[in-house]
């Protein structure tokens, strides 16, 4: 039962981190559009 837990806990802290790398990824990837965009108006 023990090993049961302690399985699912290692799963939803994955998933917690996976979800956290995604929006980290997604606010990077909005920056850098953001910033070619103001390049783009800058030319």
């Amino acid at each position: 039962m023990k090993e049961y837990y302690n399985f699912r806990m290692l799963f939803f802290v994955k998933r917690k981190r996976i979800r956290i790398l995604k929006n980290l990824f997604f606010v990077e990837s909005k920056k850098q559009k953001a910033g070619f965009i103001r390049l783009l108006d800058r030319s």
